[in-house]
Protein backbone atom coordinates (compact mmCIF):
# COMPACT_ATOMS: atom_id res chain seq x y z
CA UNK A 1 0.00 0.00 0.00
CA UNK A 2 2.71 2.50 0.95
CA UNK A 3 4.51 1.83 -2.26
CA UNK A 4 1.36 2.65 -4.27
CA UNK A 5 0.82 5.84 -2.30
CA UNK A 6 4.43 6.84 -2.84
CA UNK A 7 4.48 6.06 -6.54
CA UNK A 8 0.96 7.15 -7.25
CA UNK A 9 1.01 10.43 -5.37
CA UNK A 10 4.40 11.58 -4.07
CA UNK A 11 6.62 10.56 -6.95
CA UNK A 12 4.91 12.80 -9.54
CA UNK A 13 5.07 15.68 -7.04
CA UNK A 14 8.79 15.11 -6.53
CA UNK A 15 9.26 15.41 -10.29
CA UNK A 16 7.39 18.72 -10.31
CA UNK A 17 4.24 17.32 -11.93
CA UNK A 18 0.84 18.35 -10.70
CA UNK A 19 -1.49 15.64 -9.38
CA UNK A 20 -4.29 14.72 -11.77
CA UNK A 21 -7.38 16.74 -10.86
CA UNK A 22 -10.45 14.85 -9.77
CA UNK A 23 -12.76 15.20 -12.77
CA UNK A 24 -15.78 14.42 -10.61
CA UNK A 25 -15.01 17.30 -8.24
CA UNK A 26 -14.37 19.57 -11.23
CA UNK A 27 -17.75 18.61 -12.65
CA UNK A 28 -19.53 19.34 -9.39
CA UNK A 29 -17.89 22.61 -8.41
CA UNK A 30 -15.08 23.41 -10.81
CA UNK A 31 -14.83 26.31 -13.19
CA UNK A 32 -15.16 26.37 -16.94
CA UNK A 33 -11.48 27.35 -17.15
CA UNK A 34 -10.33 24.43 -15.00
CA UNK A 35 -12.28 21.95 -17.10
CA UNK A 36 -10.95 23.45 -20.35
CA UNK A 37 -7.42 23.18 -18.95
CA UNK A 38 -7.82 19.46 -18.29
CA UNK A 39 -9.43 18.89 -21.67
CA UNK A 40 -6.55 20.66 -23.42
CA UNK A 41 -4.13 17.95 -22.31
CA UNK A 42 -6.54 15.04 -21.75
CA UNK A 43 -9.40 15.33 -24.27
CA UNK A 44 -11.20 12.22 -22.98
CA UNK A 45 -10.62 12.85 -19.26
CA UNK A 46 -14.33 13.37 -18.60
CA UNK A 47 -15.44 10.20 -20.41
CA UNK A 48 -15.59 8.14 -17.25
CA UNK A 49 -17.93 6.86 -14.57
CA UNK A 50 -17.46 7.32 -10.83
CA UNK A 51 -17.51 4.34 -8.46
CA UNK A 52 -21.06 5.43 -7.57
CA UNK A 53 -22.07 5.12 -11.23
CA UNK A 54 -22.23 8.79 -12.26
CA UNK A 55 -20.54 10.56 -15.16
CA UNK A 56 -19.06 14.03 -14.72
CA UNK A 57 -21.93 15.35 -16.87
CA UNK A 58 -24.55 13.88 -14.54
CA UNK A 59 -22.76 15.42 -11.56
CA UNK A 60 -22.46 18.83 -13.22
CA UNK A 61 -26.19 18.75 -14.03
CA UNK A 62 -27.08 17.65 -10.53
CA UNK A 63 -25.19 20.55 -8.95
CA UNK A 64 -26.32 23.09 -11.54
CA UNK A 65 -22.80 23.81 -12.76
CA UNK A 66 -24.03 25.24 -16.08
CA UNK A 67 -20.67 26.56 -17.34
CA UNK A 68 -19.12 23.11 -16.90
CA UNK A 69 -22.13 21.43 -18.53
CA UNK A 70 -21.59 23.64 -21.59
CA UNK A 71 -17.89 22.77 -21.81
CA UNK A 72 -18.54 19.05 -21.39
CA UNK A 73 -21.19 19.10 -24.11
CA UNK A 74 -18.81 20.98 -26.43
CA UNK A 75 -16.20 18.29 -25.69
CA UNK A 76 -18.64 15.63 -26.84
CA UNK A 77 -19.11 13.64 -23.65
CA UNK A 78 -21.79 10.95 -23.66
CA UNK A 79 -25.07 12.77 -23.11
CA UNK A 80 -27.26 9.67 -22.80
CA UNK A 81 -25.35 7.60 -20.26
CA UNK A 82 -27.82 6.12 -17.78
CA UNK A 83 -26.86 5.42 -14.18
CA UNK A 84 -29.13 3.50 -11.83
CA UNK A 85 -30.57 6.85 -10.79
CA UNK A 86 -31.00 8.18 -14.30
CA UNK A 87 -29.44 10.45 -16.88
CA UNK A 88 -27.94 13.92 -16.93
CA UNK A 89 -31.25 15.13 -18.36
CA UNK A 90 -33.16 13.64 -15.43
CA UNK A 91 -30.76 15.31 -12.98
CA UNK A 92 -31.36 18.69 -14.61
CA UNK A 93 -35.13 18.12 -14.61
CA UNK A 94 -35.19 17.16 -10.93
CA UNK A 95 -33.17 20.28 -10.11
CA UNK A 96 -35.58 22.39 -12.17
CA UNK A 97 -32.76 23.78 -14.30
CA UNK A 98 -34.56 24.70 -17.53
CA UNK A 99 -31.40 26.15 -19.09
CA UNK A 100 -29.44 22.93 -18.66
CA UNK A 101 -32.43 20.87 -19.80
CA UNK A 102 -32.45 22.93 -23.01
CA UNK A 103 -28.69 22.49 -23.51
CA UNK A 104 -28.98 18.73 -23.08
CA UNK A 105 -31.95 18.41 -25.41
CA UNK A 106 -30.14 20.50 -28.03
CA UNK A 107 -27.21 18.09 -27.63
CA UNK A 108 -29.57 15.21 -28.49
CA UNK A 109 -30.29 13.93 -24.99
CA UNK A 110 -32.96 11.28 -25.27
CA UNK A 111 -35.99 12.30 -23.17
CA UNK A 112 -37.37 8.75 -23.27
CA UNK A 113 -34.57 6.94 -21.46
CA UNK A 114 -35.56 5.45 -18.12
CA UNK A 115 -33.93 4.96 -14.76
CA UNK A 116 -34.05 1.58 -13.00
CA UNK A 117 -37.55 2.38 -11.73
CA UNK A 118 -38.87 3.12 -15.21
CA UNK A 119 -39.07 6.91 -14.78
CA UNK A 120 -38.41 9.21 -17.71
CA UNK A 121 -37.48 12.88 -17.58
CA UNK A 122 -41.14 13.65 -18.31
CA UNK A 123 -42.26 11.68 -15.24
CA UNK A 124 -39.95 13.81 -13.11
CA UNK A 125 -40.96 17.10 -14.74
CA UNK A 126 -44.62 16.32 -14.03
CA UNK A 127 -43.93 15.25 -10.46
CA UNK A 128 -42.01 18.49 -9.86
CA UNK A 129 -44.74 20.48 -11.68
CA UNK A 130 -42.38 22.31 -14.02
CA UNK A 131 -44.49 23.34 -17.01
CA UNK A 132 -41.65 25.02 -18.93
CA UNK A 133 -39.55 21.86 -18.77
CA UNK A 134 -42.56 19.68 -19.65
CA UNK A 135 -43.15 21.80 -22.76
CA UNK A 136 -39.51 21.52 -23.79
CA UNK A 137 -39.43 17.76 -23.26
CA UNK A 138 -42.60 17.31 -25.33
CA UNK A 139 -41.18 19.52 -28.07
CA UNK A 140 -38.15 17.21 -28.17
CA UNK A 141 -40.14 14.01 -28.51
CA UNK A 142 -40.86 12.92 -24.94
CA UNK A 143 -43.44 10.17 -25.13
CA UNK A 144 -46.52 10.65 -22.97
CA UNK A 145 -47.46 6.96 -22.93
CA UNK A 146 -44.35 5.57 -21.20
CA UNK A 147 -45.23 3.79 -17.96
CA UNK A 148 -42.89 3.76 -14.99
CA UNK A 149 -42.23 0.77 -12.73
CA UNK A 150 -45.51 1.44 -10.92
CA UNK A 151 -47.39 1.25 -14.21
CA UNK A 152 -48.12 4.97 -14.34
CA UNK A 153 -47.70 7.48 -17.15
CA UNK A 154 -46.75 11.12 -16.73
CA UNK A 155 -50.36 12.00 -17.53
CA UNK A 156 -51.60 9.83 -14.67
CA UNK A 157 -49.23 11.65 -12.29
CA UNK A 158 -50.58 14.95 -13.61
CA UNK A 159 -54.13 13.84 -12.92
CA UNK A 160 -53.14 12.78 -9.39
CA UNK A 161 -51.61 16.21 -8.80
CA UNK A 162 -54.74 18.00 -9.99
CA UNK A 163 -52.63 20.55 -11.89
CA UNK A 164 -54.95 21.57 -14.74
CA UNK A 165 -52.21 23.31 -16.75
CA UNK A 166 -50.03 20.20 -16.76
CA UNK A 167 -53.01 17.95 -17.51
CA UNK A 168 -53.81 20.15 -20.50
CA UNK A 169 -50.21 20.01 -21.74
CA UNK A 170 -50.17 16.24 -21.59
CA UNK A 171 -53.55 15.84 -23.25
CA UNK A 172 -51.97 17.69 -26.17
Amino acid sequence: MWRWVFCGFWFPLLLGAQPTPDVFDLARKGSEEAVRSVLATQPRAFDCVSPAGFTPLILACNTGNTPVVKVLLEAGVAVNYTSDQGTALMAAVVRGNAEVVGLLLDAKADPNLTDVQGNTALHFAVQFKNTAIIQNLLAHGARREVKDGKGMTAFEYAVQSGDEAIIALLKG
